[in-house]
Order: structure tokens, then sequence, then C-alpha cells
């Protein structure tokens, strides 16, 4: 019996212990890539599987989302603007959105 290949999907492997042996080499350059697009003094960042999160001066944080916009998908990593929620300070809300616009991310105060 023959089996069909249904390509990549999101949460193939969660759950699986040993599926983060064979995943983690393939996500290493998205996790360098951005920490090296980054001043790290400016934007901490910190990663499980493919999933991260930053945090710091906005225009690092703008760089830290471009990046795998623009490399991801030769890994295979497509970034989801819906699954992306900055939360900024009050009084730098207007910023971040000004900064993000056109990506498909909302950003929230809460």
């Amino acid at each position: 019996q023959e089996t069909e290949y249904t390509g990549p999907h999101e949460g193939r492997t969660q759950g699986d212990a040993a599926a983060t042996a064979i995943h983690a080499p393939g996500v290493k350059p998205l996790i360098t890539e951005p920490s090296l697009a980054v001043d790290s003094s400016e934007c901490k960042q910190t990663w499980h599987a493919d999933d991260s999160t930053a945090a710091g001066r906005l225009c690092e944080i703008k760089k830290r989302w471009d990046t795998p916009c623009i490399r991801g998908p030769e890994y295979g990593h497509q970034p989801k603007p819906p699954k992306t929620v900055p939360i900024a300070k009050e009084d730098r809300l207007q910023t971040a959105k000004q900064m993000l616009k056109g990506s498909g991310i909302q950003v929230t105060a809460e």
C-alpha cells in the first residue's frame, strides 16, 4: 500500500520528545541568524523549538522579526503574523504599530 506524502504541517511533532532531536538542528539557523541581526544588549530572546519570544527596544525587535521572515522559508519556516502578538508600553504603542505596519501583526498594549 502506498503512503501519500502530505507535506509539513504545524503540530506534527508536538508532544514527541524524540522529535526534538530531529527538529532542533533544522531550526538552529532560525535561532542563530536573528541573534546575530540584533544588538543583544538591546533585545533579549528565548526559544522553544521554533517558537520564540523577544523583549527590548522596538527597532531591535523589528530586526528580530524581519530576519526569519526573509530567511525562514529557506528552512521551511513560515512566520505567522496572526500568532505574533507584540505588547508595547502605552506610550510607545503608536510607534510600534507604525514600525510593524503592513506586516499583518496586531500590536497591543494589554
